[in-house]
């Protein structure tokens, strides 16, 4: 949470020093950016374990 605050803060500074006109930075896409982020790592990771979960260990043990 606290790097997502600083992060808000340098990039609008950031962006006020290199342009003197330049797209506003918002909350709404700082958040809607981490869940998707967050949702595509559950994801991989469901998939993995589910993936690991339903294998057959005798055919992963012939083919080591």
């Amino acid at each position: 949470m606290l790097g997502s605050t600083l992060g808000y803060i340098l990039t609008n500074a950031v962006l006020s020093m290199i342009y003197t006109y330049h797209v506003e930075v918002g909350a709404l896409i700082l958040v809607l950016s981490s869940l998707i982020i967050m949702a595509i790592g559950l994801a991989t990771t469901t998939s993995t374990i589910y993936k690991t979960a339903t294998a057959n260990p005798a055919t992963t043990l012939r083919n080591e």
